[in-house]
């Protein structure tokens, strides 16, 4: 399991991308869990709100974001490189609203527990108990931080997807 490699599994970074769309000026993308109309029956699983809004032909969405691909890329990296407060918050796609590991519970003292951490925290949607990046610890965290940063700069400075993909892993970053 990428968990107890403390890696991200694929899904997580999916989780990391939808996340990122659904937070821009403009969405890209929106919450599927805020769009749920109030009367509608709630979908439970194992205690779990695993409800959404899947009328997608009539979905109330209308695209209004016009950044480019190259824009959103550049603008991904950036989020989660310099802007996302990864010591106070959760990576959520069940709301645009801001949640916080404290409201959540999952900070230092709240989950002691032996290869759990809380440096990087990812909800999962459908079991949000459940964080997709527990076995991120400080050390792997500074690195995925630094790809991210590596990335946006590469990005921003228009180099060839080849160069980017090619440039070394700095290690002197620690």
């Amino acid at each position: 399991s990428d968990v107890y490699k403390r890696q991200l599994s694929s899904y997580a970074f999916i989780i990391l991308l939808i996340h990122f769309l659904q937070r821009r000026k403009i969405p890209v993308l929106p919450c599927l869990q805020q769009l749920i109309p109030p009367n509608r029956k709630r979908n439970i699983v194992e205690g779990f709100d695993c409800s959404y809004y899947d009328d997608l032909a009539n979905l109330p969405w209308k695209r209004e974001n016009t950044e480019s691909l190259a824009d959103l890329l550049i603008g991904f990296f950036k989020y989660y490189a310099y802007e996302f407060n990864y010591e106070n918050n959760v990576v959520t796609i069940r709301t645009t609203d801001t949640i916080t590991k404290e409201d959540k519970h999952w900070t230092e003292e709240d989950l002691y527990k032996p290869n759990v951490h809380v440096d990087f925290t990812i909800e999962d949607p459908f079991e949000v108990s459940y964080n997709l990046a527990k076995g991120v610890d400080q050390k792997t965290l500074r690195i995925i931080r630094s790809e991210f940063s590596r990335a946006y700069r590469l990005c921003a400075t228009m180099q060839t997807f080849g160069t980017i993909c090619l440039q070394p892993f700095d290690e002197t970053y620690f």
